[in-house]
């Protein structure tokens, strides 16, 4: 209890309006259990895997999408243009 009530001192020393409350280990104050604890970063990790490859996925789509209309374009200007650095300017 003496460590508690020189914890108490000092949160009180750098200001005194703080209200404590709720004093304890953190196994007292938490209800969950470490293995709850450890489904849920879990199933958060898992659910955070699942979007980065939707996210990684819609990314390839988008740009193999956009090469594919451009393809034919560049096609088109290399056969118009006939020189080589013109046809990759934009």
């Amino acid at each position: 209890m003496t460590m508690m009530n020189s914890i108490r001192h000092e949160i009180w020393a750098t200001d005194s309006n703080v209200a404590l409350t709720s004093q304890g280990t953190s196994e007292v104050l938490s209800p969950a259990s470490p293995t709850l604890v450890r489904a849920l970063f879990l199933l958060m990790s898992v659910f955070g895997a699942i979007m980065d490859w939707c996210w990684l996925h819609r990314v390839y789509s988008v740009l193999a999408y956009t090469t594919a209309r451009r393809t034919h374009e560049i096609g088109i200007r290399m056969r118009l243009e006939r020189r080589r650095g013109m046809c990759l300017a934009w």
